[in-house]
C-alpha cells in the first residue's frame, strides 16, 4: 500500500538469484524483481523501514517456486542529509538448504517424540493386558480346582446309592 520501491543498483548476485539480467531490473519496481510479485511479503517490510528509517528482517520467507525456495531478507534505511530516509538497502540470501534441513530436523523430531509417546502408551497397554491376563490366569486355575471339587463330591454322591443297586444287581 505505501510508496513505489524501484531498484536503483543491484549486484549479479541478486540477478542471478531472480533469473534476470542486471539492466532488466534497473529502474523497475522492486514487485516486478521478486516472486510473488506484489504478494512477497518483502514489500510490506521495504516501505515499513523506509518511513521508520529501522533496520528490520524477514527470516526463511518461503516462495512457491518448485521446489520451494526460503530467501530471508535484511533491510535498513539509506539516511540523506537531513537524518530521514532516502532509501533502503535489501541483502537477500537464499537460504533454502538451511530453512529445508531446519524443516526436516523439525519433523523428524516431531516423528521422534511421537514414536516415544506412542511405545509409552503401547507399553502401558502391555502392562495392563499383562495384569488382566495374569488375572485371568488366577480365575481360571479356580475355576479349574471348584471343577475337580465338584467332579469329585458328584462321584461320591453318586456312589453312595448307586452301591445297593449294583449289589442287588448281583443278587
Amino acid at each position: 500500500g505505501g510508496t513505489t520501491v524501484r531498484v536503483r543498483h543491484v549486484n549479479e548476485a541478486f540477478a542471478g538469484l531472480v533469473g534476470k539480467n542486471r539492466s532488466e531490473l534497473i529502474g523497475r519496481p522492486f514487485a516486478e524483481a521478486v516472486p510473488e510479485g506484489d504478494n512477497n511479503g518483502c514489500l510490506a517490510l521495504l516501505d515499513r523501514v523506509y518511513r521508520t528509517g529501522t533496520p528490520e528482517n524477514l527470516v526463511e520467507q518461503q516462495h512457491g517456486q518448485t521446489p520451494p525456495a526460503y530467501w530471508s531478507y535484511v533491510v535498513w534505511a539509506i539516511l540523506g542529509l537531513d537524518d530521514h530516509p532516502a532509501g533502503v538497502i535489501i541483502q537477500v540470501t537464499d537460504v533454502t538448504e538451511t530453512a529445508i534441513f531446519r524443516r526436516q530436523s523439525t519433523d523428524m523430531n516431531q516423528a521422534l517424540v511421537l514414536s516415544a509417546i506412542r511405545q509409552h502408551e503401547l507399553t502401558e497397554t502391555a502392562d495392563k493386558l499383562n495384569v488382566s491376563l495374569k488375572a485371568s490366569e488366577v480365575a481360571l486355575a479356580d475355576l479349574h480346582r471348584r471343577k475337580d471339587e465338584f467332579l469329585a463330591m458328584l462321584s461320591h454322591e453318586l456312589r453312595n446309592p448307586l452301591s445297593p443297586i449294583l449289589n442287588a444287581a448281583l443278587l
